[in-house]
């Protein structure tokens, strides 16, 4: 089944009711600690690792769907700040006609460069993780001509997502915990 899902760990948010649920969808909640149902979540208790922080452990439920909704065609990711307001089956058939992934450009900036200042100075990650994932990426040869809204993705569970996904977690590991700065980078790099 189609999955709409959400991952709040270590408490970071409070889940938002869907204005429109969409038939013949599944919502997920995955979570760290047990909560009371809130229709239509689903929750999902996912086993804690002791060595990753909650907000690195829900860098891996967002990144890896085919993972977290195995049994789904499509499914569409939305952070847990935020509030579904389209019937999810008209937002696939609107964005996902002649693609695969789809998501949506960054409201403020437009590089992952002016983003990495950005987070530096919020001290939203370390300052030296984010210098260091940049470096990389310059010594890659990498410039980014774009900047994701990662808090809201749609998917199509294709093979080529898959190995988008374990990309996009490979850099998201072995980096800082601000996938909107790995995002247009692993895109970019699986074409």
């Amino acid at each position: 089944m189609n999955t709409v899902y959400t991952a709040i760990l270590g408490g970071y948010d409070k889940p938002k009711v869907p204005r429109v649920v969409g038939a013949e969808w599944r919502y997920v909640l995955f979570t760290d600690k047990s909560v009371d149902a809130i229709e239509p979540w689903e929750v999902v208790v996912v086993d804690s690792d002791k060595a990753m922080t909650p907000r690195r452990m829900a860098r891996i439920v967002k990144a890896m769907s085919h993972d977290f909704c195995d049994d789904a065609e499509y499914s569409i990711w939305i952070d847990g700040s935020l509030e579904l307001l389209e019937d999810p089956g008209e937002l696939i058939a609107k964005h996902l006609v002649n693609h695969d992934i789809a998501t949506f450009r960054h409201p403020h900036r437009t590089t992952i460069q002016r983003e990495a200042k950005v987070i530096v100075r919020r001290r939203l990650d370390d300052k030296a993780t984010v210098e260091s994932q940049m470096r990389k990426y310059a010594d890659a040869g990498y410039n980014s001509t774009w900047l994701a809204e990662t808090g809201f993705l749609m998917r199509r569970h294709a093979d080529d997502v898959v190995w988008f996904n374990e990309l996009w977690w490979s850099v998201i590991d072995s980096g800082g915990h601000r996938d909107q700065l790995s995002f247009p980078y692993a895109a970019d790099s699986a074409g």
